[in-house]
């Protein structure tokens, strides 16, 4: 394993952790967010295996409340992005093409163990293809060119709707606007435009509102068309109907009129102007044709190359390896019997660990999977570097293990 690897997360954590003044607070809490990197389950687990207060575990992490460290996690996304659009705006075609600004919107289930305090309840799960008992998570991040970096910009643990006719919580597209909204003041206070950038988000976050939000900002909002969609257009004559007979006919009707997709002698494409009554305005229908089937993709910007509109589809993969990662790596999953406040807490510090891990990804050239797997196999370099003695110290070089106030 190279060191570097971890030296590196370490110190892009520690750059989230500096308002904490308590060296050992700041050492607990690192230590309950690399929890499963220590090859344990729990943070009872973690306390009786390498001899840590429990008890003083818990008091590190509720001696900062959820709301700080989600608007740390906003603000540093935030100042990020603005020096990218700065950059993006000023830079010529060919330095416009490489690094294009995509914001990503999506969230991911994760089945739940124990008591979560009032987050845990009812969500569709992709994984398991139904309803699971567990946690749901949104994030919308911004990935610059083709993944070349990843930025976090807002995160929201969903609450379940109340079951005894509490103030309900703010569904996903209404959560996605008011993040859009307070980007957009956010960047124009600093002088930035999100204009010209594209949105790629599921399916589910396609409403009409969302669509007049991304026209406002001068943005443009790629996703997959849903097939209980009715559309309006030219695909032999004027035809009224559902997505899939609209695409199926004009692929009929109007097979001249398909190309080759570039890069991949299997896939064909038709572009079709179509009104969506649903969304209330025209959209860019593209339809990728493969052997035995079809799927229908929709671009708010008319004029948008089938290349460019593929890419965008493409780019949205980059958040789902960070829901990968808090899932299989940093085990998100393994969160269970707190409070309400405590979940909540543990789950923006595995997201600024997952944020830590992209970026040394991007630093060293390789997966966040890999350097994630490398760091867990040597627990006891991780103890060192965090201040807390070790069973195996005697073998590790003195000059290897920086000062305790360093790593935290």
């Amino acid at each position: 394993m190279k060191i570097d690897y971890l030296e590196f997360v370490l110190k892009e954590m520690d750059t989230m952790f500096d308002a904490i003044t308590d060296p050992s607070v700041k050492q607990l809490m690192l230590a309950a967010t690399m929890t499963r990197f220590l090859n344990c389950d729990s943070l009872l687990d973690l306390a009786q295996t390498h001899d840590i207060s429990q008890g003083k575990i818990y008091k590190s992490l509720d001696a900062i409340t959820p709301t700080r460290w989600l608007r740390r996690l906003m603000k540093r996304g935030r100042q990020r992005l603005v020096a990218h659009l700065r950059n993006w705006h000023a830079g010529d075609a060919p330095f416009k093409s490489r690094h294009f600004i995509t914001l990503c919107a999506d969230d991911c289930t994760r089945t739940a163990r124990g008591c979560l305090g009032e987050w845990c309840g009812l969500f569709y799960s992709g994984a398991e293809k139904g309803v699971v008992n567990g946690l749901n998570i949104e994030i919308l991040c911004a990935v610059i060119g083709d993944g070349l970096e990843v930025i976090i910009l807002d995160v929201r643990l969903v609450p379940p709707d109340p079951r005894a006719g509490g103030r309900h919580s703010l569904n996903h597209n209404q959560w996605l606007r008011r993040s859009l909204r307070q980007l957009s003041t956010f960047v124009k206070i600093q002088g930035a435009t999100l204009a010209g950038c594209a949105l790629s988000a599921d399916a589910a976050y396609v409403s009409p509102e969302n669509v007049a939000l991304t026209k406002e900002l001068q943005m443009h909002m790629v996703s997959k068309l849903s097939a209980n969609r009715k559309v309006t257009g030219d695909a032999d004559g004027s035809f009224t109907g559902l997505v899939p007979d609209f695409a199926g006919l004009a692929i009929i009707v109007n097979p001249r009129i398909s190309r080759l997709l570039p890069g991949d002698k299997d896939v064909e494409f038709q572009r079709n102007i179509v009104y969506v009554p649903s969304l209330e305005c025209e959209v860019l229908m593209v339809t990728f044709i493969y052997e035995r089937d079809f799927l229908v993709y929709f671009s708010t910007n008319l004029r948008m190359k089938t290349i460019t509109l593929r890419n965008i589809l493409r780019y949205r993969w980059q958040l789902e390896r960070i829901f990968w990662i808090l899932k299989q790596d940093i085990g998100i999953g393994d969160i269970h019997n707190h409070k309400e406040n405590r979940v909540e807490t543990r789950v923006y510090l595995h997201v600024i660990l997952a944020q830590a891990a992209r970026d040394a990804a991007g630093a060293f050239k390789c997966s966040p999977k890999d350097i994630l797997r490398d760091i867990r196999k040597s627990p006891d370099r991780i103890l060192h570097l965090l201040g807390f003695p070790s069973t195996f110290a005697e073998e590790l070089l003195v000059s290897s293990v920086p000062p305790v106030p360093l790593a935290a």
